[in-house]
């Protein structure tokens, strides 16, 4: 336990150590020195940065032989200011001028990116080994922040040199920084998978070892002697870029392949937000910038350009942390802090852009440089000025998930509820909710029916009988509305009252545990509350329509049905009449003593006998209909031969049709048609068949009844010569009180009710009524009897 301690309370000096060689290190590359290359280009002619580094000879006494090696050989033994002889040869000739040494990040952004994104990689690193102090993996981490984020601050080795010894120190700092970092990675890195050890692990350490040291050595010996012939040994460097990209790509597929073998959620998110970092913040230093160099070839980007992207390597690793739980570390952060951290780093990337765009259009002369940086800064403005609300949005959802999720499903249940049309859309987006945010176990939900008398039932889920009763009579100052108990025993935990106005009796919702098993924190609480809030104003807004809808079809309702009794009275009275008057007319005719031929009282007596008959079928209809419509409508179905009905209903019509010219043609089998059927019922159908075949018969009146035998029973066929029926008109035949227009203006008499009757009739039967007809050319009716009735 004593040995721990010492080795974190190391752990910790070595890293504040290394902090504070990394901040001397950047404030001595603030005053990094350059060439004066526009400058030098005045005064001997030759026009550009290439072409003065191909002519020149030598520099400050020495002589130039790697022209990129050995200028910055140079400006690591000066500072801002001094006057450096430089010697240059054209077709022949030397000249020799003396410039003074200008600032290499004059009015540029880059020191603040690096120095950001170093401090945001000891931050991070500082917090882990503080909140793990005894986790391997957090040591790890700790070293690899360590490493990564001096190296980014130092930026170079020589850049803050300039002819001090003491100022080496970062510059060796920087060389075992850089150098470590890809081996302690992939180290890290090996932590996702399965292995404990990697082959061939310890050959790498030491071969990062043996790059530091040597590159240290060269760097120091080269300058203290001084060099310069030492200091071209840092060519060897391109063998230690290269190696940098292999243990990268080892790395990188060592993450692939645990990101595929990743058995949790948590793991994958833990892994992605590693790759994404090496590979979004490494991958453009290494592939752009370093491999290029290695290669010998020219780097697409610079150098300083390619470090900026450095900055994703650390924020995604802290995201890795801080939402993902990387290395365990259970941390509330405060937004503020974290805030400021994003709104620094993206400060840095703003004045990284402006310093992108100013290289990307480069203008050597003054005026240029200076409307181009004025140019450069108002293009970064205008595409960073909704950097505040993206920061806010990325860190409540990589840090603060859970108050962001909540934010974002109360604005998407109240969205969903304003388009609800019922009580049920409201609870499913309730359910729907909460199955996104806050999974429990079940919902349910009580709310009443507006509407007078004892209230009905809008909603109901999950509650049994005696809960309901319970509600019903429930008042909003009830804390649960249920007992406990009650509400265990239906499974669920919290209740909410859902108020809904004035003299309205409230609603309720219901929330069972939660499938974590977790108890409700005061959070998920306050998210329960503040949807119930939102369900009940959206409930309140779906009563109201409800109550719109109701009270206009109860209006409606009753407007309907007091025009169709009066219509009913109407055709009642009407139909009534006809029979009425020419009974009476009958009678009176009789009665007067006026007709003294025996055969035509018995004519009369023959016309009265028919219209009883027409007022007895029609009051028969009438009562059937009133029997339909209360459900008590019953048959007396038993074996019936069809024959004698048909022949009963043709002399029926025959007697009461003597004088109208009727054409009834009555085609039976010889054989008899037995059928399961009410033989009254039957007789019913067919006499309002045949009634309505002559009613709507044109000019001379021909109808016909045939009985045939069919394979599965019997079936009667009533045709006429008539009107005939649109094919639009078939389906709505069978409703009562429906009659088509040419029906209408054919023959304004009737009520409507014949034909539903005999739809009843058949469907009572088990058979179908058939209808075949064209406007114009006559229809078809045919009653199809099943033999035996289905049981």
């Amino acid at each position: 336990m004593g040995s721990e301690k010492a080795v974190f309370r190391l752990s910790l000096f070595a890293g504040a150590l290394v902090f504070i060689l990394s901040v001397f290190g950047f404030v001595g590359m603030l005053d990094r020195p350059a060439i004066p290359w526009d400058e030098l280009a005045q005064m001997t002619g030759i026009p550009d940065e290439q072409g003065l580094l191909g002519a020149a000879v030598r520099v400050d006494g020495f002589e130039i032989r790697d022209p990129d090696a050995d200028f910055k050989f140079i400006t690591a033994h000066h500072r801002i200011g001094d006057t450096v002889e430089f010697v240059f040869a054209e077709d022949g000739r030397e000249t020799a001028v003396r410039a003074a040494l200008v600032p290499f990040y004059a009015g540029e952004g880059f020191p603040l990116v690096y120095f950001l994104t170093g401090a945001f990689g000891f931050i991070v690193g500082f917090a882990v080994i503080l909140l793990r102090p005894g986790d391997r993996r957090a040591r790890l981490f700790f070293w690899l922040s360590m490493a990564f984020s001096s190296a980014v601050m130092i930026s170079g080795e020589w850049y803050g040199v300039q002819g001090r010894p003491l100022a080496l120190v970062p510059g060796v700092l920087f060389f075992f920084a850089y150098t470590l970092t890809p081996v302690v990675f992939l180290r890290f890195v090996l932590t996702f998978t399965a292995r404990e050890h990697l082959p061939g692990g310890r050959v790498l350490f030491w071969v990062s070892i043996l790059f530091g040291v040597f590159f240290s050595a060269v760097l120091v010996a080269s300058l203290l002697l001084p060099s310069i012939g030492i200091f071209r040994l840092k060519d060897y460097f391109q063998v230690f870029r290269i190696y940098f990209v292999a243990v990268f790509i080892l790395a990188a597929a060592m993450l692939f392949r645990a990101l595929r073998t990743a058995p949790t959620r948590e793991r994958r998110g833990q892994i992605r937000w590693v790759l994404i970092g090496i590979i979004g913040g490494l991958g453009p230093f290494l592939f752009l910038y370093q491999l290029p160099r290695a290669l010998g070839i020219g780097p697409p980007i610079s150098e300083e350009a390619a470090s900026a992207f450095f900055v994703l390597l650390p924020l995604a690793l802290a995201l890795a942390i801080f939402k993902y739980k990387l290395l365990d570390v259970h941390v509330i952060v405060n937004k503020g802090v974290v805030y400021s951290l994003l709104t620094i780093i993206t400060v840095g990337v703003y004045l990284l852009s402006i310093e992108g765009l100013k290289q990307l259009f480069a203008v050597r002369t003054a005026t240029g440089r200076t409307s181009l940086a004025a140019g450069a800064a108002f293009i970064a403005a205008v595409a960073f000025a909704p950097a505040r609300a993206w920061i806010q949005a990325l860190v409540d959802k990589a840090f603060f998930r859970r108050g962001y999720d909540f934010r974002n499903a109360v604005r998407g249940f109240t969205a969903a509820a304003q388009q609800a049309w019922s009580a049920g859309d409201v609870l499913a987006s309730f359910s729907d909710t909460l199955a996104g945010t806050l999974p429990v176990e079940r919902v349910g939900a009580f709310v009443t029916a507006p509407g007078s008398g004892t209230p009905g039932l809008a909603l109901r889920a999950g509650l049994d009988d005696d809960a309901v009763f319970s509600l019903r009579n429930a008042s909003p100052e009830q804390a649960a509305g249920l007992s406990p108990e009650k509400l265990a025993s239906l499974g669920f935990e919290i209740a909410m009252p859902v108020p809904l106005g004035e003299g309205v009796p409230p609603g309720w919702l219901f929330v069972g545990p939660k499938r974590s098993g977790l108890k409700f924190s005061e959070e998920d609480r306050a998210l329960l509350e503040t949807l119930a809030v939102e369900a009940a104003e959206a409930l309140r807004r779906v009563r109201l329509q409800e109550e719109v809808v109701y009270e206009r079809a109860s209006r409606e309702k009753a407007e309907d049905l007091g025009r169709m009794k009066t219509e009913f009275i109407s055709a009642v009275s009407h139909e009534l009449r006809t029979p009425m008057t020419s009974l009476q007319s009958i009678s009176e005719l009789l009665k007067s003593g006026k007709v003294v031929d025996a055969a035509k009282r018995e004519r009369l007596l023959e016309l009265m006998a028919g219209e009883c008959g027409r007022l007895g079928r029609y009051l028969h209809n009438v009562l059937d209909f009133g029997r339909i419509e209360q459900d008590v409508k019953s048959y007396d179905i038993r074996e019936t031969e069809l024959g004698p009905v048909v022949s009963g209903v043709a002399e029926v019509v025959r007697s009461a049709a003597a004088d109208n010219g009727l054409e009834l043609e009555v085609a039976l089998p010889e054989s008899p048609v037995i059928v399961e059927a009410d033989p009254d019922a039957v007789r019913q159908a067919l006499l309002n068949l045949v009634d309505n075949a002559i009613k709507y018969g044109a000019g001379k009146k021909r109808v016909s009844v045939r009985l045939a035998a069919t394979e599965d029973g019997a079936e009667i066929a009533v045709s006429d010569n008539g009107i005939g029926i649109a094919a639009g008109d078939r389906d709505r035949l069978f409703r009562a009180f429906y009659r088509t227009p040419e029906a209408v203006r054919h023959d304004a008499k009737g009520v409507g009710l014949g034909l539903m009757i005999v739809k009843h009739v058949m469907d009572a039967h088990g058979g179908a009524v058939v209808i075949a007809s064209e406007p114009g050319r006559g229809s078809t009716f045919t009653l199809k009897f099943p033999r035996r009735q289905r049981t």
